[in-house]
């Protein structure tokens, strides 16, 4: 039986979306297409790593698409192919962009409290 379909068997039997099941399905052809089109079989812990690593530093993507993309290695690993043991060590996390706190000049924050009047007013000072 081919990958695909026995990762549609398996993510349907677990009950996922459709729309996961896509995102899933094209993170694996993604993660193929990196390696050369080795079988998933072939590769290692370490071959995921690098993949995560490459979607940091070439991709520069969110920390949420690293997540998803882990996440369906992972399924693809421990729920297709069938290896509990399948480890991976070390890869390069996608950094969450600080956010700086938005601060009003003096002349901003007086053009705001002009339009205020009342309790409102009051509070604000």
């Amino acid at each position: 039986m081919r990958l695909q379909e026995r990762f549609q068997i398996a993510i349907r039997s677990a009950g996922y979306s459709l729309s996961t099941e896509r995102s899933y399905w094209d993170w694996i052809k993604r993660f193929i297409k990196f390696h050369k089109m080795r079988h998933p079989d072939l590769l290692t812990g370490d071959d995921v790593r690098d993949f995560l690593t490459y979607l940091v530093m070439k991709k520069h993507v969110a920390v949420s698409t690293q997540q998803q993309a882990l996440s369906a290695l992972v399924f693809l690993y421990k729920q297709v192919l069938r290896r509990d043991s399948f480890t991976i060590n070390d890869w390069l996390k996608a950094k969450r962009p600080k956010k700086l706190p938005v601060v009003f000049s003096v002349t901003e924050a007086n053009s705001v409290l002009s339009y205020l009047k009342g309790t409102p007013l009051l509070v604000a000072h």
